[in-house]
Parts: C-alpha cells; sequence; structure tokens
C-alpha cells in the first residue's frame, strides 16, 4: 500500500503539471533589471530567442525587478529588454550551458523603446547562485584536445575529484572514479533521461555510448547535486545531443591509426616479438537542419570504429607463453532526434540511439594467455521522449519517457562457435589459472537482455518576493521498472588453481593443481527470467535568495526500491548556501551538506534467483569445499592413471554429478532481510574566483562519510582449527550441510577526505597569441573497514554458529564475527584510491600561421599524472577462514632478477596498503582549420564550410606504463614482475569537414 501511494503522487504530479526536467537536460537564466539610479524596476518583458531555433520565451520582471527563465534548451541566445520610456537592450550570444543557473543583470538607460543598446554577452565563468561541485565541458573541448578512444566521457577527468582508468583505447570501459568513490557508484543522464546500466552499474560507462561527434555538452557534477537527482553516492555525469536549427549544418570525419606509425609495445620490444597488426579506423559523420522553420527540426549522427588493438603480453618464467595479437573489434553508433515546437508555449521532442559493438579476441587483464580470449557481442538501443510545457512566465513543465535495452553476451570462441549450450562450454580445455597467468579457455559464457523503461517529470515554478526573498521552486518525481533475462553456463569447462607458474608435469606433484571448481548439474538450455524491480522517487527543491548575491540550497528527496527489503525511510537532505560577497557575479563562496542514497544493482539481485539453493540449471561445485588440497588431485590421478588436466577434470566432473542426485548447490546466494540501501553523507566548503577576465581560480574541501556499505558474508563461516562449518541451516525442514551461504550485510563504513584545486582560463587573447587552458589537482586520502563499492568483499570473518532457514529467509543462529576489527581491515583505503592526480590541458593558436585567411594552427594538448593505486599483497598460506592470509609488516622484493622487476614495496599489513607505480602520459593535438567560403559555391547559397586536417600523438615521451605487479604472492616467482604495459607512443592522422 505504502508503495501504491507513492506510485499515486507522481502520477498525479504528472498528470496535473502537463509535461522539463530541470537540470538534467536544460538551464535556467535570471537576473535583475533596474532603472539609471540602481532601483529595481518591474513591469519589463523579457524575451528569450534561441538563435538557432528561433523559438522564444517571454517573462516580465516583478516587483523587485527579478525575472527567471526555467526550463532552457542549452543553446545560444538573445536576450531582449523592453519597456516603454526606457531604450531597448539586446545581449547576444547568451551561452546557456547544462545545468547552468545563469545570471543576467540588466541596467536600462532612459530614452525611446526605438533605440536599441546590443551588447555581446559572454558566458559567466563563476557559478554564483549554486552549491554544486563539478564543471561543463563543450564540443569544442571535444574536438579541439586529443583523444585516442573517442569517448566524450573520458573528458570529465579533466576536471578535478575525477579519476579515469588509465586506458585508453576505444574498447576500454569509460570507468571514473570520483570524490573517493567506486567507479560503479556513478550515474548517467543523455538527454535528461537515465541511461545506466542497471545490471552491473556505471563500471563500464553509460548503457549506451553516444558519439562523440552527437555530444554539444557535458556537466559533471562530483558532489553536492540537488535533489532531482538520485540513486548515485558517486558523480552525475549529464549529457545533451546536438539538435537541429534553422541553419543546415554538419559535419564529417575520418580518423586513422595504423602500426606502422607506431612504436611498438613494452613487451613486444624487449620480447623480440613481430609487432602485432594494429589499425584504428573512425568515421561518420552528422547533420541537422530545419524540416519547417522554427518549428520543426532533425539532427542525425553517424560513427563507424574498427579498432583492431595491438596487444603483447609476456609472462616471466613462462616464455612459451608470451605472444602478440590483434584485438579486433567494430562498433558502430546511429542517432536520430527530433525537436517539435508544437505550439509557442509546447515542444515536443523525440531521439533513437543504437550501438552495435562485437568485439573478438579480447585480452581481459595482463595474467590472460592467448587460448584464455573471449569475445562480446553487445546491441544496445535508447529511446527518449519529452514534452516541454510553458503555463506560464513563472511556470515551466517537463516530462520525460524513456526506454533502454541492453542485449550482450560475454563468451569464448569455443562456445560461440559450437552451439552456445552447457555441453558446448563442457567440451573445451579446463581454465588453469596460476599466479599472473590464465591459460586454457576462458571461463566465461553468459549472455543478459536488460530492459528499463523510465518516466520522470519536474514542475518548476519561480516566486518572486515571497517569503523574505525569491524562490526557484522545482517538485517532482520519477518512476522505472526494471527487468534482466539471464543465460549463464560459465565454469561449466572448470577451473583448476595453481600455487606454481610452472606447466602441470603428471609426474610431479609440486605442479598439481591446489582447488577445483565446475559448474555442475543440468544442462543449461533455458533463460531465466529475474523478477523486475520497481524503483519510485519524489523530490523537492527551493533555491531560496533572501538578497541578490546570496542563495540558499534547500532540497529532500525520497527513494524507494522494492528490492529492498523493508527499507523505507530513505530520506535524502540537500542543504547548500552560495554566497557572491561583492555581489559582481565573479565570486562565490559556497558550501552544503546533503545524503545521497545509492541504487541496488540487478546484477546482485540477480543472484538470489541465478544462485538459488534449487537452482535447475547448475551450480558452482568448489574441490575441495575450502582450503587446498594438493594431495587429492595426485592420488586421483595416479589412482586413475590420468596424464592431463582435461581428463581429471573429466574424472572430477563424472564423479561430482553421480553424486548430485537431488543435492542442493551448495553454495547459494540469499537475501538479508535486513538490507538496506548504503549512503553517503558528504560536507563540502569551497570558493572560486574570476581573478582576472577570462581567468577562475577555485578549490573545495569534500568530505564523504559511506555508512552501510554492503559487505558479502557468509552465513556458514568456515574455521580450518575448528573442523569446517556449523552447518545448522534449514531447508524443507531439515538441517542440511552447505558449503559457504553468502549474503550482503550493511556492516562497512569508509571515510574520505579530498581537496580539489581547479584554474580555468577561456579561449582567448594573451600577449603570447589565443589561447584557453585548464589546470586540475586533487588529494585524496580514503580510510574505512570495507570499500565503499556496490558490494564490498570480507577477509577476516571468523567461525560462528551462524546458519540460514531457506523455509522462512530468516539468518539463524549466533550473531556474524565479520572480522572489521581486525587490525589489517581498519583503516584501509580502497584499491582505486590515488592519493594525487594532476591534470593540464590547453588549445593555443599560434600566431602567424594563418593562410588564405584560415584561422591557422591550433596546438593542444593533455597531460596526466596520476600517483599509483593499491593492492595487497598475499601469501599462498591461508587464514583460519581459508582465504589468502595478507603479508604481514615489512619490505618485499621480486624473488629473482628481472630487468624489468619494480622496486620493492612496503606493506603496513592492512588491506590495500601498497602502492602500484605512479602513471603519467603526455598526449598532444597539431589542428590546422581552414575556413572554405560556401558549401555551395563562394557567391552565397550555402553554409560556411570548415575543413580541419589534424595529428594527434598520445604518450608523446613513450613512457612505459606498467599496467599490472605481477603477481600478488609475496613468495611467487611472478612478484613484482609485470605483464602487460599500457599504450606506447601511436600517432592519429584526421581530417574533418564542419559546415
Amino acid at each position: 500500500m505504502r508503495r501504491a501511494i507513492i506510485l499515486l503522487v507522481v502520477l498525479i504530479a504528472i498528470g496535473s503539471a502537463g509535461p522539463a526536467w530541470a537540470q538534467f537536460a536544460r538551464a535556467d537564466l535570471s537576473g535583475t533589471v533596474t532603472d539609471p539610479d540602481g532601483s529595481p524596476l518591474p513591469g519589463v518583458t523579457v524575451t528569450a530567442r534561441h538563435e538557432g531555433t528561433g523559438a522564444t520565451r517571454t517573462a516580465v520582471t516583478a516587483a523587485n525587478g527579478r525575472y527567471v527563465f526555467n526550463g532552457l534548451a542549452a543553446a545560444t541566445y538573445t536576450v531582449v529588454f523592453e519597456l516603454q520610456g526606457f531604450r531597448r537592450v539586446e545581449h547576444t550570444g547568451v551561452r546557456l550551458l547544462v545545468g547552468q543557473d545563469a545570471a543576467l543583470n540588466v541596467q536600462m538607460e532612459l530614452g525611446g523603446v526605438e533605440e536599441t543598446v546590443t551588447v555581446t554577452a559572454e558566458a559567466p565563468l563563476v557559478d554564483t547562485t549554486s552549491k554544486e561541485v563539478g564543471g561543463n565541458l563543450t564540443a569544442e573541448d571535444f574536438t579541439t584536445l586529443p583523444t585516442q578512444g573517442r569517448s566524450f566521457v573520458l573528458f570529465a577527468a579533466l576536471l578535478p575529484g575525477v579519476q579515469q582508468s588509465p586506458d585508453t583505447q576505444s574498447t576500454a570501459s569509460d570507468s571514473l572514479f570520483i570524490n573517493g568513490q567506486d567507479d560503479n557508484n556513478n550515474s548517467f543522464n543523455v538527454d535528461g533521461a537515465g541511461n545506466d546500466d542497471d545490471v552491473i552499474g556505471a563500471r563500464a560507462g553509460a548503457q549506451v555510448r553516444t558519439a562523440i561527434e552527437a555530444i554539444q555538452e557535458f556537466q559533471i557534477m562530483t558532489s553536492q547535486f540537488d535533489a532531482e537527482f538520485g540513486r548515485s553516492v558517486g558523480g552525475v555525469l549529464n549529457a545533451i545531443t546536438k539538435s537541429g536549427s534553422n541553419v543546415v549544418h554538419g559535419s564529417g570525419f575520418f580518423y586513422y591509426q595504423d602500426s606502422d606509425l607506431n612504436k611498438a609495445n613494452f613487451f613486444t620490444r624487449r620480447s623480440g616479438l613481430e609487432k602485432p597488426d594494429f589499425t584504428f579506423k573512425s568515421y561518420g559523420g552528422t547533420l541537422g537542419g530545419p524540416i519547417v522553420k522554427d518549428r520543426l527540426h532533425f539532427f542525425g549522427s553517424y560513427e563507424r570504429q574498427t579498432p583492431n588493438e595491438g596487444i603483447a603480453r609476456q609472462f616471466e618464467g613462462r616464455p612459451d607463453l608470451d605472444f602478440t595479437t590483434t584485438e579486433r573489434n567494430v562498433l558502430q553508433n546511429w542517432m536520430a532526434k527530433l525537436d517539435w515546437q508544437a505550439h509557442q508555449d509546447h515542444k515536443i521532442g523525440a531521439r533513437f540511439l543504437r550501438e552495435w559493438s562485437p568485439q573478438f579476441n579480447q585480452i581481459i587483464g595482463g595474467a590472460t594467455t592467448l587460448e584464455a580470449a573471449r569475445e562480446e557481442f553487445d546491441v544496445d538501443t535508447s529511446f527518449v521522449g519529452s514534452i516541454d510545457s510553458v503555463f506560464s512566465d513563472t511556470t515551466v513543465n517537463n516530462f520525460r519517457g524513456s526506454l533502454t535495452r541492453e542485449n550482450v553476451a560475454f563468451a569464448n570462441p569455443g562456445f560461440n562457435n559450437n552451439g552456445k549450450t552447457f555441453q558446448a562450454q563442457r567440451a573445451l580445455d579446463v581454465s588453469e589459472s596460476r599466479p599472473g597467468i590464465l591459460e586454457g579457455a576462458n571461463t566465461v559464457a553468459q549472455g543478459r537482455v536488460n530492459d528499463s523503461k523510465q518516466f520522470d517529470d519536474t514542475l518548476s515554478i519561480f516566486a518572486p518576493d515571497w517569503l523574505g526573498g525569491d524562490h526557484d521552486i522545482r517538485v517532482g518525481g520519477n518512476y522505472s521498472h526494471k527487468k534482466e533475462t539471464f543465460f549463464n553456463a560459465g565454469t561449466a569447462n572448470g577451473q583448476f588453481v595453481f600455487d606454481t607458474i610452472q606447466p602441470f608435469d603428471p609426474n610431479d606433484i609440486t605442479t598439481y593443481p591446489v582447488s577445483f571448481t565446475i559448474r555442475v548439474g543440468s544442462a543449461l538450455g533455458d533463460d531465466i527470467v529475474i523478477p523486475a524491480e520497481d524503483y519510485v522517487a519524489v523530490f523537492f527543491q527551493d533555491d531560496f535568495q533572501p538578497t541578490d548575491n546570496l542563495t540558499l540550497n534547500l532540497g529532500v528527496r525520497y527513494d524507494n526500491q522494492d528490492i529492498v527489503p523493508e527499507d523505507d525511510n530513505n530520506i535524502a537532505p540537500r542543504l547548500g548556501i552560495a554566497w557572491d560577497p561583492a555581489g559582481d557575479g565573479k565570486t562565490v563562496i559556497r558550501g552544503g551538506w546533503g545524503r545521497f542514497y545509492d541504487r541496488f544493482q540487478l546484477g546482485f539481485w540477480s543472484r538470489f534467483f541465478l544462485d538459488a539453493a534449487t537452482l535447475p540449471s547448475g551450480f558452482l561445485v568448489r574441490v575441495p569445499e575450502s582450503g587446498s588440497n594438493q594431495n587429492l588431485f595426485w592420488e586421483t590421478a595416479q589412482a586413475n592413471g590420468i596424464t592431463t588436466l582435461n581428463g581429471l577434470r573429466d574424472a572430477l566432473a563424472a564423479q561430482l554429478e553421480a553424486n548430485l542426485g537431488s543435492a542442493f548447490n551448495p553454495t547459494p546466494t540469499v537475501d538479508n532481510p535486513l538490507r538496506r540501501e548504503p549512503h553517503a553523507d558528504t560536507l563540502t566548503i569551497g570558493a572560486e574566483r574570476e581573478i582576472v577576465p577570462g581567468l577562475s581560480v577555485g578549490v573545495d574541501w569534500i568530505h564523504t562519510e559511506n555508512e552501510d556499505i554492503l559487505v558479502a558474508a557468509d552465513l556458514n563461516p568456515f574455521s580450518l582449527s575448528q573442523g569446517g562449518r556449523p552447518n545448522i541451516s534449514i531447508i524443507n525442514g531439515q538441517t542440511t550441510a552447505f558449503s559457504n551461504i553468502t549474503s550482503y550485510v550493511n556492516a562497512g563504513s569508509s571515510t574520505y577526505n579530498g581537496i580539489n584545486v581547479s584554474l580555468a582560463r577561456r579561449f582567448q587573447d594573451s600577449p603570447v597569441g589565443r589561447f584557453s587552458g585548464r589546470i586540475s589537482y586533487t588529494y585524496g586520502h580514503q580510510s574505512g573497514n570495507a570499500q565503499p563499492a556496490a558490494v564490498d568483499g570480507l577477509r577476516f570473518q571468523t567461525r560462528t554458529e551462524t546458519g540460514y532457514n531457506f523455509d522462512t529467509g530468516e539468518i539463524i543462529g549466533a550473531p556474524l564475527n565479520l572480522g572489521l576489527d581486525n587490525p589489517a581491515s581498519r583503516g584501509f583505503p580502497a584499491s582505486w584510491n590515488r592519493s594525487h592526480n594532476f591534470v593540464a590541458s590547453w588549445n593555443y593558436l599560434v600566431p602567424g600561421t594563418s593562410w588564405k585567411q584560415s584561422e591557422g594552427l591550433y596546438f593542444s594538448g593533455v597531460f596526466r599524472y596520476m600517483s599509483g593505486d593499491r593492492f595487497t599483497p598475499l601469501l599462498f598460506s591461508r587464514l583460519d577462514n581459508n582465504n589468502r592470509a595478507p603479508a604481514p609488516a615489512g619490505t618485499y622484493g621480486p624473488n629473482r632478477t628481472s630487468d624489468i622487476a619494480l622496486d620493492p614495496i612496503t606493506a603496513s599489513g592492512k588491506l590495500n596498503s601498497t602502492r602500484r607505480p605512479d602513471f603519467s602520459r603526455l598526449d598532444v593535438s597539431f589542428r590546422y582549420r581552414i575556413p572554405m567560403g560556401k558549401l555551395a559555391g563562394n557567391r552565397g547559397g550555402g553554409p560556411d564550410f570548415d575543413l580541419t586536417v589534424l595529428l594527434d600523438i598520445f604518450n608523446v615521451t613513450d613512457r612505459t606504463n606498467f599496467s599490472n605487479t605481477g603477481s600478488s604472492f609475496v613468495q611467487s616467482s611472478a612478484f613484482l614482475i609485470p605483464t602487460a604495459a599500457r599504450s606506447p607512443r601511436e600517432i592519429q592522422l584526421g581530417v574533418r569537414m564542419d559546415w
């Protein structure tokens, strides 16, 4: 009943408001109009005209001279101010960025309305009305700075507080770690609609990638976002796509890379291997324009990429496994968009986006050998429809409806090419997992289809001079319905785990495995439909201005996700202040506190069904049930005359399946009736100042406390010293023995403190020429007993007399001892934590390079330095609970001589106490842009046509950035011996046309 009432409230709000989702895809413009004496001037007619489409909005200043335009499309406007007895004032080129609340104040002069004062506006550098921390990037950033993978998402890492994955290939995930949060905990929105992967979260970026050529602007909110944003304790990333206008405009482009132009990978050169074939081609274009002038406009884009990435791997101690190869991929992206000004007060929009991206011969991770390669087939689709309605000059509403689908399969070639069945996966070679080496056939063989329907509505009301000041009020809600269909034959071929890197010798027990895992049970044949989830949220936001230079950001949000049991108190207040002490629009002192709730992803929700105690589609079995037992495998092989690992796998599988009968899944995953949503409480204090025209500097302190972090606990905890597990769990009324029973417990906490510093300069003249630039620096420190991830793991849980009643869904017996008070588990950082992150970017027009009145040669670049992320050095020995033991405090070095051995590391004994090597890289770009006149000829009749030729150089200094540190086991011969390096120096050529 409670959820039905909440849903009814949302539907009533949508129905009564009629159809703008304020800041998700829109911008606001406000200001004060005064007379020559500086007194407020009421009754002034203010008209904002979209310079591209001709659409207009009108407002009238209130008694205090204030006016507000809520829910404007992010674009460039001409704003006109008119009042009898005063000169007409016209501001042209007023550029509004997505999510921005821009200020435009005007002082009118006495005179006739036939007299016009024209002013060319410039967008303010400092937002003086918002507590939000973040920034905006535009299409100009995307087209002037070098980008190897042509992904707009990774440009977010130009801002402080945002840490990107060091991988830059086009097939690398668009992963971003924002202000100490896991990359999984971000939220993506495109054109005002959700574009998240509801199964795995934001670990691979947005659900449907959008071509960089189709993006107009990109807003990144790293902290303190308003109440209309939810379902995220990380960052919120809003992108809007380009639209058609009254003038035909478009682009065509071709980018090319080839191995003949590039430096060979470090390991290719070191091993004397043949340079792998590598090509990258990206081509396509955009086109937009009018169908009916001022009324109906279209825009479309297409991009095709063939990023065939050269890969090299070297395995110290196993030169027989060294290889070079080429990952072969095809990525295609289509977008079509219509915008219809159906009435002066009503605009209807629709956008369709589709991505098709098969990827072959994937080498995932530095440990993967050539035979363990896998494949991916991915088709993603997104549709968004919107209705923007203006009810008065103070009331605007936006309604959004969206559909998103992902159809993806992750598998290996042997599975895909042999019927995609359980039997096809079982027939493959067994997988061999050694320290730093993964051999044999890949165990991955799964697919899923995710569907999401979402409806959002926001009503914006401007109430001037009411209850002590001006109120910009937004109220609205969200409803989404998400479901997943899943297929899994993973690990049907089995996987052996070894403590040695040496190949298997049937006559040498030291080369035998120590454990074995395989999927057994009924042959998989049917898809599994995961029960759907419904998500409902409502919010209220009031940006209250008691004075012209002071804004109080007051908001509250309520979220309810029905797959989170008995969690109905997720009320998230948001409080903030923004103060412009001089009132000149150049300084803001800002701060805020807010609570932000995470979302429980379908990927974890589905485990309660895919790994249930009774599962007709098979389940994973481990031998031995816990710990290691090399003798078991030796004795089995000797007793049966087995001389191959596949033969040993077959014998073990036959034995397990013969004894299976009607047995239950020994390693089920179950829900916890007390599970609730994790949340983060964030406090920020900062300031930003435009110190000289066009140059601003800012600093923010971010303090975040993550609470109720979900950790994966074992409800049937194991102990080596106490003879195994308690085995008191009940199913079908009977006490039954299980292996580990996984559940999720809200037991973790973590604290992050960060300092974000930024310096930004707009593109403008200087004594050395025209240039723009940005410098960002982040210092971050993290400490806790769990990582603020979607679900963290436990290492130090100890045995308790605990179990699970499958009949009632209750945890029974003694309380769990999760070991979170273990000294090694207290005060450790997250694995992704990098203490220092420095980024500098620039775009410079070289003086004296004009040719035939061209703009000339642009020199741009990005330099990035990041201190190393973290890992835990381990021992081969095990804790009493069977987990690998962390190495005790001390200094550890490589166990053998190698020219690439890393420096010894110092471990404190805590988790994630050790840093990996630092990362740094310099990319530069040379672009020559030549105006070519009119597209239809120099006598007029067509749009202006520009030609740009370019040269991008990535990793200019050819710095070797190792992507791993070899094995994590300090006793291993592969410890601190890297096996893979990131991209060497590579060159990209390109040509583009813009009109």
